[in-house]
């Protein structure tokens, strides 16, 4: 499906509501201008105080704006899968043929149930009182894409393709997730299997953990800086470090930094 610009959605959700540009301009607090001026493109940058009001009367979540873009990147149609059927159902036939706007109404309401639940916390502390003070309630997530397998020992081949949405921490700064394979970083606590969140950045700091695109390979390794020379360490003392030189050097893009990870209980 061709992507639309956000201007041309702005244009038909406020088509779809049966507005018109002075509704809309009034409803926002802006001129009859500046809302035409938004559906054909020629203003891209809107304060965040308009992005809300403009998504109340046109009655979708804040964040059908703020992740328009980066939706259209990652498939929202196959993120939809994630989401429970009976509930991807109903947003499907609510506003059918827009993934992305069920994605993001789904979304707000589980943050918005996530804010209930700690309301609730708060007004009822009787309810939670005879637990143990070491017992926490689950933290509040958020989904993020999980792109192919990495290896943690020989690199593979790197399957930038999205093969689900994983669950993190909201408080853990990661863009995406990689599923390690391999033993080559046991001695950093990461297993074969386990799942690491990295924050997209084109460098890290000598000594720390990244992701590593090699060619057309990925890897996850501790980077070690030297005069002329990138060395990718393994946390496992079975493996050798693979160094890089000279133009060796232009083969290696670092995707991220390693942030935080989940594993299983062994």
């Amino acid at each position: 499906m061709e992507k639309k610009q956000i201007s041309q959605k702005i244009k038909e959700l406020r088509m779809e509501q049966g507005l018109t540009l002075e509704q809309v301009a009034n409803f926002v607090g802006v001129g009859k201008s500046t809302v035409r001026k938004w559906e054909t493109g020629m203003i891209e940058n809107m304060r965040r105080n308009k992005i809300a009001a403009l998504a109340k009367i046109l009655e979708i979540p804040t964040s059908y704006f703020i992740y328009y873009d980066y939706d259209y990147d990652i498939d929202p149609e196959h993120r939809m899968s994630s989401i429970p059927e009976h509930i991807r159902r109903e947003l499907q036939e609510k506003y059918p043929g827009d993934p992305h706007r069920q994605w993001c109404v789904y979304w707000d309401q589980s943050a918005l149930a996530f804010e209930k639940h700690l309301q609730h916390k708060h007004d009822f502390p009787e309810m939670f009182a005879d637990l143990p003070e070491n017992i926490l309630p689950l933290p509040q997530t958020r989904l993020v894409p999980m792109l192919g397998a990495i290896a943690c020992g020989e690199p593979i081949l790197a399957e930038q393709n999205i093969e689900a949405y994983v669950n993190v921490n909201a408080d853990i700064p990661a863009d995406f997730a990689l599923k390690c394979k391999g033993d080559s970083m046991i001695n950093a606590r990461i297993f074969d299997g386990d799942i690491v969140y990295i924050r997209r950045q084109s460098d890290v700091d000598d000594g720390e953990i990244a992701a590593v695109l090699i060619d057309t390979e990925a890897t996850l390794k501790r980077v070690r800086r030297y005069p002329g020379k990138l060395v990718l360490s393994p946390c496992n003392p079975v493996y050798d470090d693979l160094i890089y030189t000279a133009e060796q050097l232009s083969t290696i893009r670092i995707l991220g930094k390693a942030v935080a990870f989940t594993s299983t209980i062994r």
